[in-house]
């Protein structure tokens, strides 16, 4: 798991349109989505790229899909007018747990590029600053 802490200016609200918006763009589902009074709660995976045929193979011989897919969470909250977010990303292998450790450096490096690519994205498309 990789996490990353964001302090921002700014209404919640415009943070949970951009970052539905990036999830979108970067071709993420929402999983779980909870607004809060003062926040919200997001939980998002990357949707599978794999060709018909290579389902139809690795089904037939190992009865399984291989899922390399990585899940993002977002909890945002707004007090006194700065908002806090903290951004985690985590391998998700059909069920999603934020707190397990990556098995492999790969793909805990895989995990804090992504929470820092979307990071950076969050802070440029709100007009801050890192």
């Amino acid at each position: 798991m990789a996490a990353r802490n964001l302090r921002l200016q700014g209404d919640h609200e415009e943070l949970y349109s951009f970052f539905k918006e990036l999830l979108q763009d970067v071709n993420f589902v929402i999983i779980h989505e909870e607004q809060l009074g003062d926040g919200f709660h997001i939980v998002a995976v990357n949707k599978k790229r794999t060709s018909q045929l290579t389902t139809a193979l690795l089904s037939l011989i190992g009865g399984f899909i291989l899922m390399r897919r990585t899940g993002i969470e977002l909890f945002a909250q707004e007090r006194d007018g700065v908002l806090t977010a903290e951004l985690r990303c985590a391998p998700y292998l059909g069920s999603l747990d934020m707190e397990v450790a990556a098995e492999s450096q790969e793909e805990l490096d895989r995990c804090r590029r992504l929470a820092e690519l979307f990071g950076d994205k969050i802070l440029e498309g709100l007009n801050q600053s890192p």
